[in-house]
Protein backbone atom coordinates (compact mmCIF):
# COMPACT_ATOMS: atom_id res chain seq x y z
CA UNK A 1 0.00 0.00 0.00
CA UNK A 2 1.08 3.65 -0.76
CA UNK A 3 2.49 5.60 2.10
CA UNK A 4 3.11 9.14 3.09
CA UNK A 5 5.35 9.69 6.02
CA UNK A 6 4.36 12.49 7.93
CA UNK A 7 7.24 14.51 9.82
CA UNK A 8 8.26 13.58 13.11
CA UNK A 9 7.95 16.28 15.63
CA UNK A 10 8.84 15.94 19.67
CA UNK A 11 6.72 13.42 21.57
CA UNK A 12 4.37 14.41 24.00
CA UNK A 13 3.32 12.26 27.07
CA UNK A 14 0.51 10.40 28.16
CA UNK A 15 -1.32 9.82 31.96
CA UNK A 16 -0.23 5.85 33.05
CA UNK A 17 -2.34 4.03 35.71
CA UNK A 18 -0.57 2.67 38.21
CA UNK A 19 -1.14 -1.60 38.36
CA UNK A 20 -4.06 -2.46 40.79
CA UNK A 21 -3.61 -5.40 42.99
CA UNK A 22 -4.84 -8.41 42.15
CA UNK A 23 -8.08 -8.90 42.41
CA UNK A 24 -10.02 -11.87 44.28
CA UNK A 25 -11.00 -14.61 41.61
CA UNK A 26 -14.47 -15.48 40.34
CA UNK A 27 -15.38 -18.89 42.37
CA UNK A 28 -16.28 -20.63 38.90
CA UNK A 29 -12.65 -19.45 37.36
CA UNK A 30 -10.78 -20.62 40.39
CA UNK A 31 -12.05 -23.95 41.11
CA UNK A 32 -10.63 -24.85 37.50
CA UNK A 33 -7.78 -26.87 37.21
CA UNK A 34 -4.94 -25.32 35.30
CA UNK A 35 -4.98 -26.59 31.70
CA UNK A 36 -8.68 -27.25 31.60
CA UNK A 37 -9.86 -25.29 29.21
CA UNK A 38 -13.00 -22.89 30.34
CA UNK A 39 -15.14 -23.78 27.65
CA UNK A 40 -18.70 -25.28 28.76
CA UNK A 41 -20.87 -28.37 26.83
CA UNK A 42 -23.64 -25.69 25.61
CA UNK A 43 -20.72 -24.08 23.72
CA UNK A 44 -19.26 -27.30 22.66
CA UNK A 45 -22.43 -28.49 21.60
CA UNK A 46 -22.72 -25.57 18.88
CA UNK A 47 -18.93 -26.05 17.93
CA UNK A 48 -20.06 -29.38 16.71
CA UNK A 49 -23.72 -28.32 15.22
CA UNK A 50 -24.36 -26.96 11.61
CA UNK A 51 -24.74 -30.08 10.45
CA UNK A 52 -21.06 -30.50 10.03
CA UNK A 53 -19.71 -33.51 11.76
CA UNK A 54 -16.78 -35.19 12.67
CA UNK A 55 -13.22 -33.56 11.56
CA UNK A 56 -14.19 -29.51 12.43
CA UNK A 57 -10.73 -28.97 10.28
CA UNK A 58 -11.66 -31.04 7.77
CA UNK A 59 -14.72 -29.37 7.75
CA UNK A 60 -13.27 -26.20 7.52
CA UNK A 61 -10.70 -27.04 4.85
CA UNK A 62 -13.59 -28.08 2.56
CA UNK A 63 -15.67 -24.62 3.29
CA UNK A 64 -12.47 -23.34 1.95
CA UNK A 65 -11.82 -24.84 -0.86
CA UNK A 66 -15.28 -24.01 -2.26
CA UNK A 67 -15.02 -20.70 -2.04
CA UNK A 68 -11.90 -20.63 -3.43
CA UNK A 69 -13.78 -22.45 -6.39
CA UNK A 70 -16.10 -19.81 -6.44
CA UNK A 71 -13.06 -16.71 -6.94
CA UNK A 72 -12.00 -18.39 -9.68
CA UNK A 73 -15.45 -18.30 -11.27
CA UNK A 74 -15.48 -14.63 -9.99
CA UNK A 75 -12.51 -13.81 -11.62
CA UNK A 76 -13.59 -15.00 -15.08
CA UNK A 77 -16.26 -11.98 -14.87
CA UNK A 78 -14.26 -8.99 -15.34
CA UNK A 79 -15.85 -6.17 -16.89
CA UNK A 80 -13.01 -3.55 -17.68
CA UNK A 81 -15.89 -1.20 -19.15
CA UNK A 82 -18.51 -0.76 -16.30
CA UNK A 83 -20.41 2.08 -15.57
CA UNK A 84 -18.29 4.28 -13.33
CA UNK A 85 -15.10 2.16 -13.39
CA UNK A 86 -13.92 -1.38 -14.03
CA UNK A 87 -15.36 -4.00 -12.19
CA UNK A 88 -12.60 -6.30 -11.92
CA UNK A 89 -12.56 -9.52 -9.74
CA UNK A 90 -9.28 -11.13 -10.35
CA UNK A 91 -7.11 -8.23 -8.97
CA UNK A 92 -9.85 -6.99 -6.56
CA UNK A 93 -10.61 -10.13 -4.73
CA UNK A 94 -7.37 -11.16 -4.52
CA UNK A 95 -6.86 -10.65 -0.98
CA UNK A 96 -9.41 -12.97 -0.11
CA UNK A 97 -7.89 -15.16 -2.07
CA UNK A 98 -4.96 -15.25 0.37
CA UNK A 99 -7.01 -15.28 3.39
CA UNK A 100 -8.56 -18.41 2.01
CA UNK A 101 -4.72 -20.07 1.34
CA UNK A 102 -3.82 -18.91 4.72
CA UNK A 103 -6.83 -21.03 6.24
CA UNK A 104 -5.78 -24.19 4.11
CA UNK A 105 -2.16 -24.13 4.63
CA UNK A 106 -2.85 -24.00 8.23
CA UNK A 107 -5.11 -26.56 8.58
CA UNK A 108 -3.26 -29.23 6.35
CA UNK A 109 -1.50 -30.85 9.31
CA UNK A 110 -4.78 -31.68 11.04
CA UNK A 111 -6.66 -33.13 8.17
CA UNK A 112 -7.29 -36.64 8.25
CA UNK A 113 -4.87 -37.13 4.91
CA UNK A 114 -2.49 -36.04 7.04
CA UNK A 115 -2.72 -38.28 10.02
CA UNK A 116 -3.07 -41.30 7.23
CA UNK A 117 0.80 -40.37 6.03
CA UNK A 118 1.94 -40.65 10.06
CA UNK A 119 2.63 -43.30 12.71
CA UNK A 120 -0.02 -43.22 14.88
CA UNK A 121 2.22 -43.31 17.80
CA UNK A 122 4.31 -40.76 17.12
CA UNK A 123 4.05 -37.33 18.75
CA UNK A 124 3.08 -35.17 15.79
CA UNK A 125 -0.51 -38.15 15.64
CA UNK A 126 -1.05 -37.72 19.61
CA UNK A 127 -0.96 -33.43 19.54
CA UNK A 128 -3.63 -33.76 16.29
CA UNK A 129 -5.77 -36.16 18.39
CA UNK A 130 -5.35 -33.93 21.00
CA UNK A 131 -6.00 -30.57 19.47
CA UNK A 132 -9.00 -32.02 17.45
CA UNK A 133 -10.32 -33.31 20.60
CA UNK A 134 -10.31 -29.93 22.60
CA UNK A 135 -13.11 -28.21 23.18
CA UNK A 136 -11.77 -24.33 22.96
CA UNK A 137 -10.24 -25.51 19.88
CA UNK A 138 -13.56 -26.62 18.03
CA UNK A 139 -15.80 -23.66 19.33
CA UNK A 140 -12.86 -21.66 17.22
CA UNK A 141 -12.95 -23.74 14.62
CA UNK A 142 -17.08 -23.50 14.22
CA UNK A 143 -16.56 -19.65 14.07
CA UNK A 144 -14.04 -20.30 11.23
CA UNK A 145 -16.47 -22.56 9.60
CA UNK A 146 -19.18 -19.90 9.99
CA UNK A 147 -17.31 -17.29 8.27
CA UNK A 148 -16.42 -19.55 5.11
CA UNK A 149 -20.15 -20.72 5.35
CA UNK A 150 -21.46 -17.10 5.07
CA UNK A 151 -18.63 -15.89 2.33
CA UNK A 152 -19.45 -18.88 0.17
CA UNK A 153 -23.38 -18.13 0.32
CA UNK A 154 -22.88 -14.33 -0.27
CA UNK A 155 -20.40 -15.15 -3.78
CA UNK A 156 -23.34 -17.94 -4.86
CA UNK A 157 -26.04 -15.55 -4.53
CA UNK A 158 -24.60 -11.88 -5.42
CA UNK A 159 -21.14 -12.85 -7.32
CA UNK A 160 -21.18 -15.61 -9.84
CA UNK A 161 -24.82 -16.09 -9.75
CA UNK A 162 -25.85 -12.32 -10.89
CA UNK A 163 -24.85 -10.12 -14.21
CA UNK A 164 -21.48 -9.39 -12.41
CA UNK A 165 -20.31 -7.85 -15.31
CA UNK A 166 -23.37 -5.51 -15.67
CA UNK A 167 -23.08 -4.35 -12.33
CA UNK A 168 -22.10 -0.61 -12.07
CA UNK A 169 -18.59 0.50 -10.12
CA UNK A 170 -20.30 1.22 -7.62
CA UNK A 171 -22.47 -1.67 -6.65
CA UNK A 172 -19.55 -3.57 -7.00
CA UNK A 173 -17.40 -1.82 -4.69
CA UNK A 174 -20.51 -1.83 -1.93
CA UNK A 175 -20.25 -5.99 -2.38
CA UNK A 176 -16.68 -5.95 -1.83
CA UNK A 177 -16.63 -3.93 1.23
CA UNK A 178 -19.34 -6.82 2.31
CA UNK A 179 -16.79 -9.55 0.97
CA UNK A 180 -14.06 -8.18 3.15
CA UNK A 181 -15.75 -7.22 6.30
CA UNK A 182 -16.39 -11.14 6.44
CA UNK A 183 -12.48 -11.57 5.14
CA UNK A 184 -11.31 -9.29 7.91
CA UNK A 185 -13.32 -11.51 10.54
CA UNK A 186 -11.88 -14.76 8.82
CA UNK A 187 -8.42 -13.47 9.39
CA UNK A 188 -8.77 -13.05 13.56
CA UNK A 189 -10.49 -16.05 13.65
CA UNK A 190 -8.43 -17.98 12.29
CA UNK A 191 -5.09 -16.15 13.44
CA UNK A 192 -6.80 -17.19 17.08
CA UNK A 193 -6.62 -21.02 15.67
CA UNK A 194 -2.97 -20.25 14.60
CA UNK A 195 -1.52 -18.50 17.51
CA UNK A 196 -3.30 -20.36 20.29
CA UNK A 197 -3.26 -23.95 19.32
CA UNK A 198 -1.11 -24.40 16.37
CA UNK A 199 2.30 -23.26 17.29
CA UNK A 200 2.62 -25.66 20.18
CA UNK A 201 2.98 -22.97 23.11
CA UNK A 202 1.71 -22.70 26.03
CA UNK A 203 -1.44 -20.33 25.98
CA UNK A 204 -0.21 -17.56 27.95
CA UNK A 205 3.14 -17.60 26.29
CA UNK A 206 1.03 -15.60 23.37
CA UNK A 207 0.87 -12.62 25.69
CA UNK A 208 4.04 -10.64 25.43
CA UNK A 209 3.45 -8.05 28.23
CA UNK A 210 5.18 -9.59 31.12
CA UNK A 211 2.07 -7.79 33.49
CA UNK A 212 -0.53 -9.17 31.27
CA UNK A 213 0.80 -12.85 31.35
CA UNK A 214 1.28 -12.61 35.01
CA UNK A 215 -2.55 -11.55 35.23
CA UNK A 216 -3.65 -13.92 33.09
CA UNK A 217 -1.74 -16.99 34.79
CA UNK A 218 -3.04 -16.02 37.86
CA UNK A 219 -6.53 -15.63 37.20
CA UNK A 220 -7.37 -18.42 35.41
CA UNK A 221 -3.93 -20.50 34.34
CA UNK A 222 -1.03 -20.68 32.24
CA UNK A 223 -2.18 -22.99 30.17
CA UNK A 224 -5.88 -21.51 30.30
CA UNK A 225 -6.47 -21.23 26.33
CA UNK A 226 -9.82 -18.94 26.82
CA UNK A 227 -12.73 -17.81 28.94
CA UNK A 228 -16.38 -17.12 28.84
CA UNK A 229 -16.89 -13.25 28.19
CA UNK A 230 -18.85 -12.63 31.77
CA UNK A 231 -16.01 -14.32 33.33
CA UNK A 232 -12.96 -11.92 31.74
CA UNK A 233 -15.07 -8.89 32.05
CA UNK A 234 -15.27 -9.66 36.19
CA UNK A 235 -11.54 -9.40 35.67
CA UNK A 236 -11.37 -6.35 33.48
CA UNK A 237 -13.59 -4.57 35.74
CA UNK A 238 -11.58 -5.46 39.29
CA UNK A 239 -8.52 -4.07 37.55
CA UNK A 240 -9.58 -1.26 35.30
CA UNK A 241 -12.49 0.15 37.58
CA UNK A 242 -15.77 1.37 37.64
CA UNK A 243 -15.40 3.83 34.92
CA UNK A 244 -15.41 0.68 32.75
CA UNK A 245 -18.45 -0.72 33.97
CA UNK A 246 -20.96 1.44 30.42
CA UNK A 247 -18.25 0.53 28.33
CA UNK A 248 -18.68 -3.18 27.95
CA UNK A 249 -19.90 -2.95 24.42
CA UNK A 250 -16.55 -0.83 23.27
CA UNK A 251 -14.28 -3.10 25.22
CA UNK A 252 -15.79 -6.08 24.19
CA UNK A 253 -15.24 -5.36 20.73
CA UNK A 254 -11.31 -4.93 21.37
CA UNK A 255 -11.11 -8.06 24.00
CA UNK A 256 -13.42 -10.97 21.72
CA UNK A 257 -12.46 -9.40 18.05
CA UNK A 258 -13.16 -13.10 16.72
CA UNK A 259 -16.72 -12.45 18.11
CA UNK A 260 -16.99 -15.77 20.11
CA UNK A 261 -18.27 -14.76 23.51
CA UNK A 262 -15.23 -15.76 24.81
CA UNK A 263 -11.27 -14.28 25.70
CA UNK A 264 -8.70 -15.85 24.18
CA UNK A 265 -5.20 -15.57 26.02
CA UNK A 266 -3.99 -14.55 22.06
CA UNK A 267 -6.64 -11.81 21.85
CA UNK A 268 -6.10 -10.39 25.37
CA UNK A 269 -2.49 -10.05 24.21
CA UNK A 270 -2.84 -8.55 21.17
CA UNK A 271 -5.24 -6.01 23.02
CA UNK A 272 -2.21 -5.37 25.24
CA UNK A 273 -0.22 -4.98 22.62
CA UNK A 274 -2.39 -1.84 20.69
CA UNK A 275 -2.59 0.00 23.93
CA UNK A 276 0.27 -1.40 26.09
CA UNK A 277 1.87 -1.69 28.03
CA UNK A 278 -0.97 -3.30 30.75
CA UNK A 279 0.06 -0.41 33.20
CA UNK A 280 -2.63 2.27 31.89
CA UNK A 281 -3.94 0.18 29.10
CA UNK A 282 -7.41 1.07 30.20
CA UNK A 283 -6.75 4.82 29.95
CA UNK A 284 -5.15 4.26 26.81
CA UNK A 285 -8.25 2.42 25.27
CA UNK A 286 -11.17 4.89 26.82
CA UNK A 287 -8.67 7.83 25.24
CA UNK A 288 -8.83 6.13 21.59
CA UNK A 289 -12.28 5.57 22.66
CA UNK A 290 -13.49 8.86 23.74
CA UNK A 291 -11.46 10.62 21.16
CA UNK A 292 -13.09 9.06 18.37
CA UNK A 293 -9.30 8.14 17.06
CA UNK A 294 -10.12 4.32 16.45
CA UNK A 295 -12.62 3.21 13.74
CA UNK A 296 -11.94 -0.40 14.81
CA UNK A 297 -12.34 -3.64 12.72
CA UNK A 298 -12.58 -2.19 9.03
CA UNK A 299 -10.54 -3.37 5.58
CA UNK A 300 -8.95 -0.69 3.86
CA UNK A 301 -11.54 -0.65 1.33
CA UNK A 302 -14.06 0.21 3.60
CA UNK A 303 -11.54 3.08 5.07
CA UNK A 304 -11.31 4.51 1.74
CA UNK A 305 -14.68 4.52 0.36
CA UNK A 306 -15.37 6.47 3.82
CA UNK A 307 -12.92 9.07 2.88
CA UNK A 308 -13.79 9.40 -0.34
CA UNK A 309 -14.41 13.10 -0.93
CA UNK A 310 -13.72 14.22 2.69
CA UNK A 311 -11.16 17.23 3.22
CA UNK A 312 -7.35 16.76 3.71
CA UNK A 313 -6.25 15.92 7.32
CA UNK A 314 -9.12 13.83 7.62
CA UNK A 315 -8.31 10.37 9.00
CA UNK A 316 -9.39 6.77 10.68
CA UNK A 317 -7.23 4.46 12.25
CA UNK A 318 -8.27 0.68 12.16
CA UNK A 319 -6.61 -2.29 13.30
CA UNK A 320 -4.62 -3.86 10.98
CA UNK A 321 -5.49 -7.35 9.35
CA UNK A 322 -2.22 -8.94 7.95
CA UNK A 323 0.05 -7.75 11.51
CA UNK A 324 -2.09 -8.69 14.71
CA UNK A 325 -1.95 -6.26 16.95
CA UNK A 326 -0.60 -3.23 15.24
CA UNK A 327 -2.59 -0.35 13.21
CA UNK A 328 -3.41 0.71 9.91
CA UNK A 329 -4.09 4.75 9.15
CA UNK A 330 -5.95 5.72 6.40
CA UNK A 331 -6.08 9.91 5.69
CA UNK A 332 -6.65 12.66 3.00
CA UNK A 333 -3.33 13.97 1.96
CA UNK A 334 -3.30 17.61 0.97
CA UNK A 335 -4.02 16.87 -2.78
CA UNK A 336 -7.00 14.35 -1.80
CA UNK A 337 -5.09 11.23 -2.24
CA UNK A 338 -6.52 9.00 0.13
CA UNK A 339 -2.95 6.90 1.80
CA UNK A 340 -2.49 4.28 3.95
CA UNK A 341 0.21 3.45 6.01
CA UNK A 342 0.80 0.76 8.79
CA UNK A 343 1.07 2.13 12.51
CA UNK A 344 3.73 -0.27 14.78
CA UNK A 345 3.12 -1.24 18.45
CA UNK A 346 6.38 -1.43 20.02
CA UNK A 347 6.61 -4.27 22.45
CA UNK A 348 7.09 -2.13 26.02
CA UNK A 349 4.11 0.22 25.05
CA UNK A 350 3.60 2.87 22.47
CA UNK A 351 3.29 3.23 18.55
CA UNK A 352 5.88 4.28 15.82
CA UNK A 353 6.00 4.06 11.95
CA UNK A 354 9.43 2.42 11.93
CA UNK A 355 10.38 5.18 9.78
CA UNK A 356 10.90 7.62 11.17
CA UNK A 357 11.53 4.84 14.14
CA UNK A 358 10.47 7.69 17.16
CA UNK A 359 8.27 5.81 19.48
CA UNK A 360 5.08 7.45 20.37
CA UNK A 361 3.32 6.86 24.04
CA UNK A 362 0.09 6.36 22.52
CA UNK A 363 -2.48 7.34 19.83
CA UNK A 364 -3.02 10.00 20.68
CA UNK A 365 0.14 11.33 20.93
CA UNK A 366 1.08 9.97 17.68
CA UNK A 367 -1.88 11.92 16.63
CA UNK A 368 -0.81 15.09 18.19
CA UNK A 369 2.83 14.97 16.97
CA UNK A 370 1.59 14.56 12.85
CA UNK A 371 -1.71 17.19 13.47
CA UNK A 372 -0.08 19.13 10.12
CA UNK A 373 -1.55 15.91 8.34
CA UNK A 374 -3.86 14.17 10.81
CA UNK A 375 -6.03 17.05 11.75
CA UNK A 376 -9.98 15.50 11.46
CA UNK A 377 -10.78 11.97 12.70
CA UNK A 378 -13.47 10.36 11.12
CA UNK A 379 -15.09 7.95 13.50
CA UNK A 380 -18.96 7.89 13.64
CA UNK A 381 -19.91 4.58 14.62
CA UNK A 382 -18.08 3.61 17.93
CA UNK A 383 -17.77 7.73 19.14
CA UNK A 384 -21.76 7.43 18.90
CA UNK A 385 -22.34 4.61 20.29
CA UNK A 386 -19.78 5.59 23.28
CA UNK A 387 -21.68 8.25 24.02
CA UNK A 388 -25.20 6.72 23.34
CA UNK A 389 -24.27 3.83 26.18
CA UNK A 390 -22.58 6.66 28.30
CA UNK A 391 -26.32 8.52 28.48
CA UNK A 392 -28.41 5.04 29.20
CA UNK A 393 -25.75 4.32 31.71
CA UNK A 394 -26.22 7.44 33.43
CA UNK A 395 -29.75 7.57 33.61
CA UNK A 396 -29.97 4.55 35.28
CA UNK A 397 -27.59 5.55 37.43
CA UNK A 398 -29.70 8.09 38.28
CA UNK A 399 -32.73 6.98 38.58
CA UNK A 400 -31.68 3.83 40.80
CA UNK A 401 -29.08 5.33 42.07
CA UNK A 402 -26.53 3.04 41.32
CA UNK A 403 -24.37 1.55 38.35
CA UNK A 404 -26.25 -0.56 36.11
CA UNK A 405 -25.45 -4.21 36.38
Amino acid sequence: RPTDRPTDPDRPTTEADALPPPAALPAAVDARPVGQPVVDAVAMAGAAGGGDDGNLAAVCTHRASELAELLVRANALDNPDAVGGAVQPSSELAELGVTVTFVKSNLAPLLPAAAAADNPNSAAARRRTKLLADPAMAICLRDVRDTLIELRDFFARHVVSTDLPALTHAVWRDQRIFIYQLDFLLKQRMDVVVYLFLKGTEAASTIADAAAKKLWSSAFGAKITMVPWNVFWQLVIAHGGERLRHEEEHVKQFLDFSRSDYVSAFEFGVFVKWFGPYQGCWTRMLEALHSGLVTGFIPALEASALLEGKRAGTFVIRMSKTQPGHFAVTFVDSVGDIKHCLLYSVEGGGVTLKNPPKVFDSLMAFVRAHGAKLKFPLNCKWKQLMSVAKVRAESQRGSRGELPP
